[in-house]
């Protein structure tokens, strides 16, 4: 299970954390996340991890087995391995306007 950090602070742009598993698909699991997925019509964010001066794009975030919140690399790269410190960095311009827009059709609802 992957701990939610955008339910505790949805204003929380960065955070470390460990990489607990990788998917058959190339995902990247961690076991915590400010990396909101895809769900309930609202989209999946977008940024990208830092670590050991590697840094890779994460196109998306998708919910996956078990409580996993899986992060999509946007291109096929070698992945920091299961154990790894990654410092996770959001693309907040992007959250920050899906979080403007979930709250406007929830107004005009």
């Amino acid at each position: 299970m992957t701990a939610p950090l955008f339910l505790r602070d949805p204003y929380m742009r960065e955070a470390q954390a460990r990489v607990t598993a990788h998917t058959a698909e190339g995902g990247i699991v961690l076991e915590a996340s400010v990396f909101y997925p895809k769900g309930g019509g609202q989209p999946g964010d977008s940024g990208w991890l830092d670590w050991k001066g590697e840094r890779h794009t994460i196109a998306t975030a998708v919910k996956g087995d078990k409580g996993a919140i899986v992060l999509v690399p946007a291109e096929p790269v070698a992945l920091p391995p299961v154990g790894a410190v990654v410092m996770q960095h959001l693309d907040w311009d992007r959250r920050h306007r899906h979080m403007r827009v979930h709250t406007a059709l929830y107004l005009l609802s």
